[in-house]
């Protein structure tokens, strides 16, 4: 995301925090390679849609997972456990 890379993905862990289903990304339900094949297919083939996940998912990182907001993150985390 960080590259502007569109992101196919599917909801494990941490992730659907940072993905928004067609907004910044591809969530997929499952973890099928049809269902994979095809986000993928689907990403390459439509320019506009390759693009606007790119910029939605730089924008997310940036908004939100930057190197300082992190770092305010952990100092914060930190300091409320002293």
């Amino acid at each position: 995301m960080a590259c502007g890379i569109p992101v196919v993905t599917t909801k494990v862990g941490g992730i659907p925090e940072a993905i928004s289903n067609n907004y910044n990304g591809l969530m997929l339900d499952s973890l099928s390679k049809d269902a994979i094949s095809k986000a993928v297919e689907q990403v390459l083939m439509d320019s506009s849609l390759r693009r606007r996940l790119s910029q939605e998912a730089l924008r997310t990182i940036q908004e939100k997972y930057s190197w300082k907001i992190s770092v305010d993150r952990y100092i914060k985390l930190l300091s409320s456990l002293i």
